[in-house]
Parts: structure tokens; sequence; C-alpha cells
């Protein structure tokens, strides 16, 4: 099913494409040979009518290609081109391919993460399918983010992007990391560029020492955004009003490449979602006005001796904390050390995804179970940031921040985390 997505809001939101998939793997010659011979059968049938016959009834609308060792640099920048033309006959989205693509991650990221369907509104598989789609969605941005293999494409008459969109992504990311209230609706570079989006970028452009940085500014940022009726603007997944959604699919290949068959879909089953984190989060700030803040700065109204409402926080901040986890987890699978004069970090990622894709969509394969049995089973925030990684580090922060009213002497790790969460990580307390 293949749809699109609105991102930020208002006179300055934009279009862009969320993908799902099956990952039914199809090579891209015999695809092409087959449309062929249902263009020219006695009962004629449309390009991805004959597919949905021939892929076991699954959707789909355009070829995803998958970049191996062996595949030619022309054959996936043409397969590239003819997916961005598949999507562009779904509906226009401007801006650099490699945004787009940031975004398109940055939903599946959400659904993963969130627990939502990737089928009920598209018959776009299930969690494992979408899972290994991120990484050949990944490969395809860095196509468009490095400059050799678009000199390629230069030639043909195809393509665009290279260095000019690297260093303006560069400069995206930069802006939100420095910004005091990056995830905000006052955040450099528009209200588009939230939290979710610069960890997405952060995949692309930082290498394995830039991220272990900047990880904990990252984590912050969703954290502050954990329940606020706004809070979906995080991963800005929406349908635009009056959208429909299209047929399903996507696959593809190159020069011996395989592709899966995937699906790009409205996220209208999220937004239900929103509004029950949005209701919590006021209920759990005393009061379901509207009129306090989402998360408290001091906590409950008892202080916190007896961590009083932390079972509340974790439940609120669980799907930023399993959306991080999950980012973190594909910076550990695709780590690069990018030399002060050497290639960029997306050349480097592409030419690891190009190199070892198989291999890595097999490492990806316990991925969902470990998430479930760490970010999704644990029962307090002490045990949640301590499968992050980033315990200690929050800890010691957490050392640094006032104690609210009525505050023990000797507050618990569990108490400290949860003050780092209100006060570091959590929301600002709303002007007014």
């Amino acid at each position: 099913a293949a749809g699109v997505l609105t991102v930020g809001r208002g006179g300055e939101s934009a279009v862009g494409y969320s993908t799902v998939s099956h990952f039914n793997a199809v090579h891209i010659a015999c695809h092409r040979e087959a449309a062929r011979a249902d263009r020219l059968s006695k009962a004629p049938k449309a390009e991805w009518a004959g597919a949905v016959l021939r892929n076991s009834q699954t959707r789909c609308n355009a070829l995803l290609p998958l970049c191996g060792p062996a595949t030619l640099d022309n054959a996936y920048a043409e397969a590239a081109e003819a997916w961005w033309g598949a999507l562009a006959a779904l509906g226009r989205a401007d801006g650099p391919r490699a945004k787009l693509l940031a975004h398109d991650v940055r939903a599946l990221l959400l659904r993963l993460a969130s627990g939502a369907s990737f089928s009920d509104d598209c018959a776009g598989g299930g969690r494992h399918s979408n899972l290994r789609l991120l990484l050949p969605l990944l490969q395809l941005a860095c196509l468009s983010l490095d400059d050799a293999p678009f000199a390629a494409a230069a030639r043909l008459g195809v393509g665009g992007g290279g260095a000019g969109s690297r260093v303006a992504l560069e400069r995206t990311l930069t802006a939100l990391l420095v910004a005091p209230t990056i995830g905000g609706a006052g955040s450099a570079g528009g209200p588009a560029e939230y939290a979710g989006f610069a960890c997405v970028l952060s995949l692309l452009l930082l290498g394995k020492e830039r991220w272990e940085e900047c990880r904990l500014v990252l984590l912050r940022a969703l954290l502050r955004r954990a329940g606020q009726p706004e809070a979906w603007d995080l991963l800005a997944l929406s349908a635009p009003p009056g959208a429909q959604p299209s047929a399903v699919g996507a696959a593809g290949g190159g020069g011996g490449a395989l592709a899966p068959p995937t699906a790009t879909a409205f996220a209208m089953e999220l937004l239900p979602l929103a509004a029950a984190g949005a209701a919590s989060s006021r209920a759990f700030a005393g009061g379901g006005g509207g009129g306090g803040a989402p998360v408290v700065g001091a906590g409950a109204a008892g202080g916190e001796g007896a961590d009083e409402g932390a079972g509340e926080l974790l439940a609120l901040c669980r799907t930023q904390l399993r959306y991080f986890w999950l980012v973190g987890r594909l910076h550990a699978l695709l780590a690069t050390d990018p030399a002060a004069n050497g290639p960029p970090r997306p050349q480097l990622l592409g030419r690891l995804l190009r190199a070892n894709l198989l291999p890595l969509l097999e490492q990806t394969e316990g991925l969902l179970a470990e998430l479930d049995s760490s970010i999704g089973a644990a029962s307090s925030l002490y045990a949640a940031f301590d499968a992050l990684g980033v315990l200690p580090a929050v800890l010691l922060e957490a050392q640094s921040l006032p104690a609210p009213p009525a505050a023990a002497a000797n507050p618990s790790a569990e108490t400290l985390v949860a003050r780092w969460t209100r006060q570091g990580g959590g929301p600002p307390p709303r002007a007014g």
C-alpha cells in the first residue's frame, strides 16, 4: 500500500512517503520480463496487478533496489531512479531525496517502537519484514549523499544530490544538537525537524565516536516530547487531509541484486495512540484539564520519596525509549569511524552496506526479541536506561539536578533517573 505522510504542521508542513514491506525478494530482470508478458497477453494486466498474482498476493507499487558487492553502480542508480519515478506516480513530494528517506526511516522506526500495525491500512507485512527494510532504505539514502555513485548517475541524466545534500543535512543535525529545546516547536530547522528526525540523521552522518558523544542529547530530546499533546510531531507522522490510501508495495534490484516488494502506507492508526498518550500525560500531570505540563518537573505531588509516579512516567516514555533503543542498535550494527580527512560517513556506510548487506540483514533477526525482552519488559526507568547503555551518564547528570521540595536527602538510583527524566529528559513546564 502506498501513500504519503505529512511532516510538520500548518503552512510549513511538507509531504513525504512512508514505506512498509513483506520483504519478498524478486529479481529485477524476472519482474521486467513478467510485466512485459502481462502487457502482451490476451488479457493484459497492469504491472502491479500481475506482480500481486506472482508474489503470493503481496500488493506492490514500486521496486526498492538492493545493492550488493556485484551490483554495478549504473544498474543501482537506474533502479533507484525507477523507484523514485514510481513514488512520484503516487503523489509528489518535493525536497532532497536523502531527507525524504530519513523521514521514511523515522516513520518506520515509529511503527516498530509504538507497536503500530504495518498491515491494517495497507497489507504491508509484519514487524520482522519491516525491520529488514530499514537497511535498504538507509542504503538508498547513502546513494543520495555520496558523490561517487551520482557521478555515474549524472552521466545517465538521472538522480541528484551528493555533497550538497550531505552538507545541508549536516548543518541541520548540528543545529538540532545545539538547540536548547531540540525537538520543540522553536528548534532550528522548522517544525519538520524534530528529535526523531535528528536520530535518523545521526545514523546517516555520525560515526561511532560522534554518536557516543551525542546520544544523551538525542535521548533527552526524545523524552522531552513524551506525553505532550503534540508529542507525535516528534516523528511528525500523520496523513494529509483528504488523502486516500493508494495500492501497496515496492521492490526491485539491478545488476543481479534482489529486491523486496515494499509498500508505502498511511499511519492513521497511530493517531489514536497519540491521543491516548496525551490524555495519559494530562492525568499524570494532575488533573485532566490540559493547562499543566505533560510531565511535571517536580514529580508527583507528594515528592520523590517513594518514587511516586515512576511507573506512569515509564509508561509515558516507553515508545521514545524503544525508538532510541532501535537507533542505538542500528548504530552498533553499522558503526564506522570516519577519519578527519577521509571519506564522509555516508560513503563509508554505503560501502559497508554494499559489501555486507545480506550478513547485516541476518544480524537484525534477533533485534525485535531483544527489544521486547529489554525495553519492552523493563519494570523501571533504571532498568530501561541500563538496557540503553546510558545509565551511568544519566545518574551522573541527575546528581547535579535540583531536588524538588520534600525530596529525600539520599535519593535512590531509581529516584535519580526519574528526576533526570522529568527535569533533564522530560519536557519543561509550560509557561503560564
